[in-house]
């Protein structure tokens, strides 16, 4: 349960952090597009500006012109004054058709203030066309600047400064007019600038609080986590004390390796037993420490060990230690591989020993009972035969082969019932269940020697084996040859037999003539006589 609720929370972090950065990926996208689109806006409203400060440029020069042409007018009987007046009105010609072309450009993509300015130009070539039937240079004005002139045609000045108004004023309603749609259009593109600065910033805002929700989440999260982790280590620390405490306690040798078999962990037992410290021997090859070095042969047993169970064998082996006092311990040595729970893959190697001294004494003291004890079932006169729970032969002694004719090698794993089929009559073999019988069974038979054709006397007696209580474990029988006792049996009774019918033959008489002196039918005189 606690592993899951900590998956669940290790996936509501990576589920927060996704959604942190997914939120400020996003705003950061918004933010750009946004700002692409606001700097766009913004230069098409710098553009209309530039076209507004364009228009009123055009209107200020159109003005000068007008009143250039005018200051002309009236002061064309002073020659000094109407050629400046002159100069300014061309000075402001050329700004007003500078003023035009930039507008010109400016309004390219536009087609309704193209059309405009179209009507703005040919009413503008109007303009300059009366004003140039009006002024004319004079011819001595470039052969001497001392007395330069112009010949003035004074022609009606009521209808050209009529003409020259209509015409003003229709420039100026044009110019009005494409500054009314340029105006109008400031205002949209003005609006459009602080619409879009408001949905941003709402985004933004939005986009900020969620991201700051999520990492407070996440932060809040981490915070626990780091707690229950500081518990778990807390935890793991008491647990790795405690498991030292019991790895240092272990009567078994106990060690850790690596695949290559650098000693990493090593319990108390074997130091203690070797007589050298924990710094001594970690990071050194297994085959270093100390009680492998005792000879080149533990050496290379110790190697070997290594190497086989790196390659994921199990390696198990018996070897001898001389402990510092120069006793000799047996210990079996084993080196286990442990896998990575991934893969196949080695990562560990456990190294264990067990001081075995004892149990391979009694081991060696139960095989020397053992060889006794067969020795002696071997070297008995009495056929002696032993049966496991199941009923099968384990023990079948050279007495026994001699008895039964059966050679041992074809009794032994035998079922006991089938050997003893042939000899034993059926009316007493059903009541005999080899090795599994409970009770004690003495039985006789007689069968012909297989060599010599003799009848044989044999007598049998099953005993059930017990394991120290009474749960059967087994079953041995006895069997004795009994022919030459039966036989002497047999002549024992008919020398008995014989004698006692020799030996009753006078004593009869002598009981008859007691019988008769007692009687004193006969007297002492024909007694004594006799």
């Amino acid at each position: 349960m606690s592993e899951d609720r900590f998956h669940l929370q290790k996936r509501l972090v990576n589920a927060g952090l996704l959604v942190a950065i997914l939120l400020l990926g996003s705003t950061g996208v918004v933010a750009l597009l946004n700002a692409r689109e606001w700097q766009t806006t913004q230069e098409r409203v710098q553009h209309t500006y530039d076209i507004l400060l364009t228009l009123e440029r055009a209107k200020t020069n159109l003005n000068g012109t007008a009143k250039a042409r005018r200051g002309y007018w009236l002061s064309q009987d002073v020659e000094p004054d109407s050629k400046l007046f002159l100069q300014d009105y061309q000075t402001s010609v050329q700004q007003t058709q500078q003023a035009l072309a930039q507008l010109q450009q400016l309004t390219a993509d536009n087609p309704t203030q193209q059309t405009r300015l179209q009507k703005i130009n040919i009413l503008w070539q109007q303009y300059q066309a009366l004003h140039q039937s009006q002024v004319e240079p004079s011819p001595t004005e470039n052969q001497s600047e001392a007395q330069p002139s112009s010949v003035i045609q004074t022609p009606d000045r009521s209808l050209s400064g009529a003409e020259y108004y209509r015409l003003q004023q229709q420039i100026f309603a044009l110019l009005n007019q494409m500054a009314a749609t340029e105006q109008q259009l400031l205002q949209q593109r003005t609006a459009a600038t602080a619409r879009l600065t408001g949905i941003t910033n709402h985004i933004l805002a939005i986009a900020y609080s969620l991201s700051l929700v999520s990492l407070a989440t996440i932060y809040a999260l981490l915070r626990l986590e780091a707690g229950k982790r500081q518990q778990a280590e807390a935890n793991l620390r008491r647990s790795e004390h405690k498991f030292q405490s019991v790895f240092d306690e272990l009567y078994e040798f106990a060690g850790l390796l690596t695949p290559a078999g650098l000693l990493i962990e090593v319990n108390q037992a074997p130091l203690t037993f070797a007589q050298v410290t924990r710094e001594d021997v970690l990071g050194k090859p297994f085959w270093e420490f100390p009680l492998w070095q005792q000879s080149s042969e533990l050496t290379e047993i110790a190697k070997t060990a290594v190497s086989q169970a790196a390659a994921g064998r199990f390696f198990y082996t018996e070897v001898t230690f001389n402990s510092p006092t120069g006793q000799p311990h047996t210990f079996d040595v084993s080196v286990k591989p442990v896998h990575s729970a991934q893969s196949k893959q080695v990562m560990w190697l456990i190294a264990e020993g067990r001081d075995i001294t004892t149990q391979v004494q009694l081991r060696d003291a139960l095989r020397q009972e053992r060889n006794r004890s067969l020795q002696l079932i071997n070297s008995s006169v009495d056929g002696i035969a032993a049966f496991d729970e199941q009923g099968t032969c384990t023990v079948w002694n050279p007495a026994m082969e001699a008895l039964t004719g059966i050679p041992r090698d074809r009794a032994i794993g035998q079922c006991g019932m089938d050997l003893f089929r042939s000899l034993v009559p059926d009316s007493t073999l059903q009541h005999l269940h080899l090795g599994m019988a409970d009770t004690v069974t003495a039985f006789d038979f007689s069968r012909s020697h297989p060599q010599t054709g003799q009848l044989q006397m044999i007598e049998a007696r099953y005993s059930p084996l017990h394991n120290g209580s009474t749960t059967v474990t087994g079953g041995l029988i006895v069997l004795r040859d009994v022919t030459r006792q039966r036989e002497l049996e047999r002549l024992k009774r008919e020398f008995i037999s014989i004698i006692s019918h020799e030996i009753r033959t006078p004593l009869s008489s002598i009981r008859g003539a007691l019988g008769l002196v007692a009687e004193g039918i006969l007297d002492d005189d024909i007694l004594s006589g006799d």
